[in-house]
């Protein structure tokens, strides 16, 4: 994903709605390492679980996003 400006991005992780939530995953997962991915320092990571719920669609699953996060 692109973003166009930086203010399109604020709020971007906030997902907490009864159709969608995302929960930040803890320190103890560490997807650079599982899958033995080499990162620029310069980059970050961040995970998610992710829970999709509507009348006709449940999943759960993990989300992750690698780049200029902040």
């Amino acid at each position: 994903m692109i973003a166009p400006d930086k203010s399109w991005f604020d709020g971007f992780f906030e997902r907490n709605s009864t159709e969608q939530k995302w929960i930040p995953l803890g320190s103890e997962r560490n997807l650079i390492k599982e899958w033995n991915i080499v990162l620029s320092s310069d980059l970050k990571i961040r995970g998610f679980k992710e829970i999709i719920s509507d009348d006709c669609f449940n999943h759960e699953g993990e989300i992750w996003f690698i780049g200029e996060l902040d």
